[in-house]
């Protein structure tokens, strides 16, 4: 959930909500009056009844969320408490839409109580702050996968290389290529863009010690899937004669083979567990 200023109600509201332990959303339909409504049939914008639906359901449901409110900078996780809904009269803190709701008007804001409630600070939790949605006020965040029951039951992660989050994954695989465990490995200097999604094609794109130019590509795909040979076939584009590939997979053993050198994720995992502080760090909650 993502209380933006785009809310439009009084500062001191969102500071009660967040001090009470709740998540709010202001959608007020299409009436003269804020709508109290967690129908989503009853919004006719597409957005508002997506919204409203995700909202209905965390009400009947329950379910863990990630909180974050423009006023504050901490973030709140908790755990939604099902059958919680409750309106929250606010106040409109500026004219909308030509007219309607002047300022100073009634807002209701539609809340839901959390609890097992954990307070996130700047700088803990990178790694959910960097797949975090971008757009919307509240929706289903599949990315986060368990990370996020984790985070507020404090129950351990998986170790195993998925439960690392793919930018996750591209970063470590270029801290092996700096320091890769068999001989024949491109050896990585100087990233020249950075990891991820830079590069439609590519995830990795850095200087070789040697002065040639690595690029590389990360996948949780086996090596004999069909995405994983298109991926491969886009790769062999880069391939010149300053120009060394790495392709990361699910492969049974190192393989050169077409000029690209083909290494096991789970050979980059068991080399990420012997260097323990920064794996830790990487499943830091």
């Amino acid at each position: 959930m993502r209380l933006t200023d785009r809310i439009s109600v009084a500062e001191e509201d969102i500071n009660n909500i967040y001090d009470q332990d709740k998540i709010a959303i202001h959608f007020p339909g299409d009436g003269e009056e804020d709508s109290e409504s967690i129908n989503f049939a009853d919004y006719s914008k597409k957005s508002d009844a997506q919204a409203i639906k995700c909202f209905a359901e965390l009400n009947r449901t329950g379910g863990y969320i990630w909180a974050e409110y423009y006023t504050r900078r901490t973030v709140k996780v908790g755990k939604v408490k099902p059958s919680s809904f409750k309106i929250y009269l606010s106040r409109w803190s500026r004219e909308r839409e030509r007219g309607k709701h002047e300022k100073g008007s009634i807002a209701k804001l539609k809340t839901l109580q959390m609890e097992k409630v954990r307070r996130i600070e700047p700088g803990q939790a990178m790694n959910l702050r960097a797949v975090r949605p971008q757009q919307g006020t509240i929706t289903k965040w599949h990315k986060a996968r368990d990370n996020i029951e984790c985070l507020i039951e404090n129950k351990p992660l998986r170790e195993d290389w998925s439960s690392l989050f793919p930018a996750q994954q591209e970063a470590v695989c270029a801290e092996y290529l700096r320091d890769p465990d068999f001989e024949e490995c491109a050896r990585l200097e100087f990233l020249l863009l950075p990891v991820g999604r830079t590069l439609k094609d590519v995830d990795i794109c850095g200087m070789a010690r040697d002065g040639k130019e690595i690029f590389a590509q990360v996948t949780n795909y086996k090596k004999n899937d069909p995405k994983c040979r298109k991926k491969i076939e886009t790769l062999k584009h880069y391939k010149h004669g300053r120009s060394q590939l790495a392709f990361f997979c699910v492969c049974s053993g190192v393989l050169e083979e077409d000029g690209i050198m083909f290494v096991p994720t789970e050979r980059v995992f068991s080399w990420l567990k012997k260097h323990e502080a920064y794996y830790r760090r990487l499943l830091d909650k």
